[in-house]
Formats: structure tokens, sequence, C-alpha cells
């Protein structure tokens, strides 16, 4: 796969969640559907809150999002960089922006750190509970 497309793979993720809550005004914050996961077992996931979240940001409330999934914002962030790196380096022929390079380590300090934050986020005493969807 080349820079290009990659670049528009990356873009095309974040900006399709973003536009899908911009085209459907009329769907409330209460109405978003509920995550199954804390449905059946009454615990919350690390992705609990991410549709809120996202939600959120598109309303232009990014600071607030942050309450529903700390994880959601700075991937949104880091997703759209990335993107607008390869696409601009791929498309000017230079290295204008430095592109993200993804380490394998990184692939195993996410899952780790999302495992960590699932099992914090669960812990019903301060601070641990700021990190439960909330609004």
């Amino acid at each position: 796969m080349n820079k290009r497309a990659l670049g528009w793979t990356l873009f095309a993720a974040p900006a399709a969640a973003l536009l899908l809550s911009v085209i459907t005004p009329r769907v409330y914050f209460d109405s978003l559907p509920p995550c199954l996961f804390h449905r059946f077992t009454g615990f919350f996931c690390f992705s609990c809150g991410g549709t809120r979240a996202v939600w959120l940001i598109s309303r232009g409330k990014p600071v607030e999002s942050l309450s529903m999934n700390l994880f959601v914002l700075p991937g949104i962030i880091l997703l759209f960089y990335a993107s607008a790196a390869l696409l601009i380096n791929g498309y000017s022929g230079r290295k204008i922006l430095p592109e993200v390079r993804f380490s394998p380590r990184f692939f195993i300090i996410l899952p780790a750190l999302a495992l960590v934050f699932m099992i914090l986020r669960n812990i019903p005493y301060f601070p641990f509970n700021l990190f439960a969807p909330h609004r």
C-alpha cells in the first residue's frame, strides 16, 4: 500500500465517525446506543463511552469528551496527524511533516494500557471512579 492510500485510509476512519455524528443532528446524547459489554456484565470496558466521546467532539466539546473516554480524543488527534503527514508528504514529494512510526512495542503497550484503564475505571472509589463514563 502506498503512502497516499494509507494516508486516506487513516483519515477516513475518524472522519467518518465525526461526519456521521454531524449528519445526524437529531440524535441526542441520551439516545445513543448503550455498550453491550456494560449492559450484560455491569463493568465498563476500555471503549465504554467512546461513542458519546465522538458525539461530544463533533459538537465542539473536546474537553467534555474526556469525561466519557480518555482514549478517544488523543486517538482521533493521532490518526488525523498521521494521515495528514502521509498525505502532505506523499503529494508534495518532500518530507514536510514527520511521519508517525509505530514500533512493535506500541502494539504491546497499547493493549496493556487499555487493560489497565479498564481495570481502574471499574474501581468504585475516588479517584478511579473519575475514569468511568459520566456526564
